[in-house]
């Protein structure tokens, strides 16, 4: 188990880990506070009267926001650096926490999701770029610790927010975030990162960037992570915007316990994401990837037919295993990008994972509106099954 953990511990005691610290504070500030919104989306429900459509509705906003800045943060990326883009995406961040905090209503709330969609949005692809940049030996280590900073987040973020939203109401929820953020970007800000590349996008090579970049994206064993990646993105989006509520509503646990259940989830997730990078490292992915995903669709498809504290807090462990696939994904995807378009490139893919994924939230709560939430889980469960068959027909050698 030593021998496991001591590429970990050896990364942190690289004189490069003051960027890997911030950039993973970063990450653990961006998708720890964007799954607050599921958890404090009773109080919401509530005091607007949404439907269960309108609710998952405005979560869907807020992901299409996050994902249409993916491609534009790519190419903000190859033109001006990591450095300054993840720095502006924290700040524009911070806005969208203020506005969240300050809402009256729920067309307010809907900007604030726009706002902060938009800037949480454009820390993705530079967060990857940078650490394969700098770590370009042993990425899918890095980014599983990144990762897995970003799953502590959303098992700390939205525990917090949830017992705010339960003393003090659904806006202090967010409104305790707001010192985080200002440190996260005076820490990015002053992190050494590697000097950027003097790569561009202008139109008079434009033509020959989008060409390259299709070369790059057209492999076979390409487009087959990029399918399950899709999926992956897509079920995860449903299932995380509505398991708090469906724990609720569903299965009559209390607000709290609901909370927990989802924080089980991400600190699950946090494990084994450094976990699954180092393996993935020593081992390859192919047989990782099939068992993580084929464990996910069972998990989601049983879901409905487990009950009490016990079996559900089992099914949150062994759900948040899936966890495991990103670094991987993303590692796999950026290595698979020529380097003079890497950001772009992943920009462009994020943009339609995320912005196909972010229906996924409106679809399940009209699914939970119209016929279950049972129904839901269960249809989630069988399209990550196409996931794991598009693991399965990957090459079975390491990358």
């Amino acid at each position: 188990m030593s021998s496991l953990f001591s590429p970990i511990i050896s990364l942190l005691k690289d004189k490069r880990r003051g960027v890997l610290v911030s950039v993973a504070s970063g990450w653990f500030l961006v998708l720890g506070m964007r799954l607050v919104p599921p958890v404090i989306l009773p109080g919401v429900i509530s005091e607007y009267g949404l439907s269960l459509t309108a609710a998952g509705g405005a979560l869907t906003i807020l992901w299409l926001a996050y994902s249409v800045v993916q491609f534009p943060a790519g190419i903000f990326t190859d033109n001006f650096g990591e450095r300054k883009i993840l720095t502006l995406s924290i700040s524009i961040g911070a806005i969208g926490v203020i506005l969240f905090s300050i809402s009256p209503n729920f067309n307010f709330f809907l900007l604030a999701c726009i706002i902060f969609g938009i800037g949480t949005g454009l820390f993705g692809t530079p967060r990857v770029t940078s650490l394969s940049k700098l770590y370009p030996d042993n990425s899918n280590t890095v980014l599983g610790m990144t990762f897995s900073a970003g799953n502590i987040g959303a098992a700390v973020l939205p525990f917090s927010a949830g017992l705010m939203s339960l003393y003090f109401g659904w806006r202090f929820g967010f409104m305790f975030s707001i010192p985080i953020f200002f440190i996260v970007i005076i820490s990015l800000w002053k992190s050494p990162f590697k000097i950027h590349s003097s790569s561009t996008w202008k139109l008079s090579d434009f033509k020959s960037k989008v060409s390259t970049l299709a070369t790059g994206l057209s492999q076979k064993n390409v487009l087959l992570v990029s399918s399950a990646t899709l999926i992956s993105v897509f079920t995860f989006q449903g299932f995380t915007s509505f398991f708090p509520l469906f724990l609720i509503t569903v299965k009559s646990t209390s607000v709290t316990m609901a909370a927990t259940l989802f924080s089980v989830f991400f600190i699950t997730g946090a494990i084994s994401q450094p976990i699954a990078g180092v393996i993935s490292d020593k081992y390859g992915e192919r047989l990782l990837l099939i068992s993580l995903s084929g464990l996910h669709t069972i998990c989601l498809i049983s879901l409905p037919f487990i009950n009490g504290i016990l079996p559900l807090t089992f099914i949150s462990f062994l759900l948040g295993t899936r966890a495991g696939l990103a670094p991987i994904n993303n590692a796999y995807l950026a290595a698979s990008i020529p380097k003079n378009v890497q950001g772009s490139g992943l920009g462009l893919l994020r943009s339609i994972f995320i912005g196909i994924g972010a229906m996924a939230s409106v679809l399940v709560g009209f699914l939970a509106d119209n016929y279950s939430f049972d129904l839901a889980f269960i249809l989630l469960g069988l399209m990550f099954s196409i996931a794991t068959l598009c693991y399965f027909f990957l090459h079975p050698t390491k990358i």
